[in-house]
């Protein structure tokens, strides 16, 4: 069994590198601007955390070593505002940090957030490191073949550049033929523009390819996009939509990729902790706790109506 997990882990840790490689690999300093989780209720979301009620019946189904340690331990990427990142006392905070928190409370455990890198992150559910993986995850089949993952979100791609821009209307990605994009590593928008170089399909309507940029946070690669560097920001809803309105009128929407699809936490495959998660997530929503807290970060409208263990399709 471990050699299996280990094979595993490095499939996907060569995969990443391969990935990489076709990109330009590029580090630069974040924004310092940060969300804040009162935005549009006025209230706190460890008030509304607070007031959750343990459900006895789920924390008694906890693996036994969870159930032992009373943690579950959770991974996450903290270069991604809004969705996680660090507030101005080092601790994490972010949407995703707070349905984090309230499916903990709802359990009866505390949530222990390590940061790591979002390539990280799937490796480290593979080898037991973490029990569960949060970082904009969108929810696709290639991932669900190693890992399990809870539907808690709907969300799209977005593409952002400066206000001074000629870019508009972007749906399709041959539209970034030789284009400057910045995004992040191990994203699965790097995993669509790897699909474009390998099929060529730039070089076959004679345009140059595009020229990826990839960054180890979200806020690394919007800034690299204000300060010129790159043309385009391609990541999730979430993160492109906060970027823009932080951007102090610096920056535009200029297309999307996908219809909306779905974002969530990740686990080990065949998991106990996932299904147990799944359950918790919808009790948070037939409660009305998951609404308020996706208010709070202006998310309403990216709300679901049933958590979902490895969902397919498009979020109704």
């Amino acid at each position: 069994m471990n050699n299996k997990r280990t094979l595993i882990t490095s499939v996907v840790a060569v995969l990443a590198l391969s990935v990489a490689a076709c990109s330009n690999q590029d580090s630069e300093g974040p924004s310092n601007q940060k969300p804040s989780s009162t935005t549009e209720s006025g209230g706190s979301s460890n008030s509304i955390i607070s007031k959750i009620k343990t459900d006895k019946s789920l924390h008694n189904k906890l693996p036994s070593k969870i159930a032992s340690s009373g943690v579950i331990n959770v991974g996450a990427d903290p270069g991604s505002p809004p969705d996680e990142y660090k507030d101005e006392n080092g601790n994490f905070a972010g949407w995703e940090v707070d349905l984090a928190k309230a499916v903990g409370k709802t359990m009866g455990v505390k949530i222990k957030f390590t940061p790591l890198q979002f390539d990280s992150l799937i490796p480290s559910l593979q080898s037991k490191r973490i029990n569960m993986a949060i970082g904009q995850m969108g929810v696709t089949e290639q991932r669900e073949t190693i890992i399990d993952q809870v539907a808690w979100l709907a969300g799209n791609e977005l593409f952002a550049a400066r206000t001074d821009s000629s870019l508009k209307n972007i749906t399709k990605l041959t539209q970034l033929c030789g284009i400057n994009v910045a995004t992040t590593r191990g994203s699965r928008e790097q995993e669509f523009a790897k699909d474009v170089k390998d099929k060529k399909k730039c070089e076959k309507l004679n345009k140059e390819p595009i020229n990826l940029h990839v960054f180890n946070g979200a806020d690394q690669a919007a800034h690299s996009v204000t300060n010129g560097r790159t043309d385009v920001f391609w990541l999730g809803s979430t993160a492109v939509s906060y970027f823009v309105k932080q951007s102090n009128g610096k920056a535009k929407i200029v297309g999307h990729y996908t219809d909306k699809a779905y974002i969530g936490p990740g686990f080990s495959k065949n998991s106990k902790l996932s299904p147990l998660v799944k359950q918790a997530i919808q009790k948070l929503i037939d409660g009305g706790s998951y609404a308020l807290l996706l208010k709070n970060w202006g998310l309403k409208d990216s709300a679901i109506a049933n958590a979902q263990l490895n969902p397919t399709g498009t979020p109704k």
